[in-house]
């Protein structure tokens, strides 16, 4: 199945209420409790719903989003528990016999408590999902591959921090994540488990300084061995001080190892190489934002690099605006510009924002990657009860080798809103989307879709 199926659901959520969701997103969730249900029911039509480089035929189907969940919140914890998923019926244009069934399945649960000195928070999340992308996973994801078969993916999440301003302090963060491909004939699509740790000791040195000991150990297993195993760990020292009330350095020095497991003339080898690295930030606190400097070194699979950066965050009259530019630097010898760009600017009727990232990484190949991705979104109320959203996006991984393959994906969608009444909404648009991987293989899809939403709340 394709990722586009779940375009839909993407762009109707978020648009009915428009401004109540930007203003929701800058104030506080609402204490109490609240059982709800979410259903997005309605009909679309697809050219090319398998995602393939020469589609046969074209795709309709009747499609019903649902979720059901739960949320609490006090003043010191919170709680969220979701489940959901698609059903659909129709026609399929690459499989006649096919006529739908449950699909995209997910099961969401996240929990936070806030203490005097201690936070804690964990979540986990389970869910099905094809093999592409959509107009919101372009932010996330770095692989760009987009294939027929579904991934399903588990990634649990806990953090802990204690003693904030005590004489000793704790920060820790665990993660793992595991990912399963299923009907996929892509190499470049493998079962993978990751495992990372990390752990951060202060100690108060003066009131204003704290000496700092970081440990941190992260382990990505290849399941078939068909690409590489890798493990990073890494132990240093730093120094957290307020230079003055404005001015903040962080540093720190840390003797990293990097090692890689790949197959080498038919058996699996491990290569270790040991660098050190740092990361020195100087952070400036101004009336509407803060300034910052940092230089920073990293080793893993790719090598060893490192990135200078300055940027600055600032609140405007009417948005928010966050900014940097730097250069990184390569052990292969190349030097590329990165930076990233957030810009938010709320008028009295419409929302526009900008998204840009820019920066050399590490694939699951061990090759280094100039990756870009640039999204804008409008939103513009017409009436007091309607109005439109467009959406555009595009994501460039860049291989920095030669042997390495250019991908560009490219996605612009354009939906209309109007609420029927307090409860009910109408919706409906188009979605356009391109990929070219490796140069060889190129999909475009057109799908139109038009959904009746409405979400049940119950408050005890």
């Amino acid at each position: 199945m394709s990722a586009v199926t779940w375009s839909t659901r993407v762009v109707v959520v978020g648009t009915v209420s428009m401004f109540a969701a930007v203003a929701s997103s800058q104030q506080a969730r609402e204490l109490g409790e609240e059982l709800f249900f979410d259903l997005s029911t309605g009909f679309l039509a697809n050219d090319n719903y398998e995602r393939l480089e020469t589609p046969s035929g074209d795709t309709y189907l009747w499609v019903s989003d649902v979720t059901l969940g739960y949320s609490s919140e006090t003043d010191v914890s919170s709680f969220d528990a979701s489940i959901g998923g698609r059903l659909q019926l129709g026609e399929f244009g690459e499989d006649p016999d096919e006529n739908g069934g449950f699909i995209n399945p997910f099961l969401s649960l996240a929990y936070g408590r806030d203490g005097v000195a201690s936070d804690f928070t964990t979540s986990l999340l389970l869910r099905e999902t094809d093999n592409g992308l959509d107009i919101t996973e372009i932010e996330n994801s770095t692989d760009l591959i987009i294939d027929q078969g579904t991934r399903r993916d588990l990634k649990f999440a806990a953090g802990l921090s204690l003693g904030k301003d005590a004489p000793v302090s704790f920060e820790g963060d665990l993660a793992y994540a595991e990912r399963r491909f299923l009907d996929s004939d892509d190499p470049d699509l493998t079962d993978q488990d990751t495992v990372a740790v990390s752990a951060e000791l202060g100690f108060a040195l003066t009131r204003t300084a704290r000496l700092l000991v970081t440990g941190a150990y992260k382990d990505r297993d290849d399941i078939d061995d068909i690409k590489n195993d890798e493990t990073n760990s890494s132990f240093g020292i730093g120094l957290l001080a307020e230079i003055d009330p404005t001015l903040t350095f962080r540093g720190t020095l840390s003797h990293s190892i990097n090692e890689t497991t790949r197959t080498r003339d038919g058996e699996r080898v491990t290569d270790t190489e040991e660098r050190p690295t740092i990361d020195l930030a100087l952070f400036q606190d101004r009336n509407n934002g803060t300034n910052r400097v940092s230089l920073s070194s990293e080793l893993d699979g790719g090598g060893y690099r490192t990135t200078l950066s300055a940027g600055r965050e600032m609140e405007l009259r009417d948005g928010l605006l966050d900014f940097s530019l730097g250069v990184t630097r390569t052990e292969s010898g190349h030097t590329n510009p990165v930076g990233s760009l957030e810009w938010t600017r709320q008028n009295r009727d419409s929302v526009f924002s900008l998204s840009f990232n820019n920066g050399v990484q590490t694939d699951d190949d061990d090759n280094e990657v100039l990756f870009s991705r640039l999204s804008a979104t409008f939103l513009q109320e017409v009436t007091a009860v309607s109005g439109f959203r467009v959406s555009v996006g595009t994501s460039a991984s860049e291989g920095l080798d030669d042997d390495t393959d250019d991908r560009r994906y490219a996605s612009a969608g354009l939906s209309y809103f109007h609420d029927l009444d307090r409860d009910w909404s109408f919706v409906a648009g188009y979605i356009h989307e391109y990929s070219v991987d490796g140069g060889d293989d190129t999909m475009t899809s057109n799908q139109i879709f038009a959904t009746i939403d409405r979400r049940f709340s119950l408050r005890p």
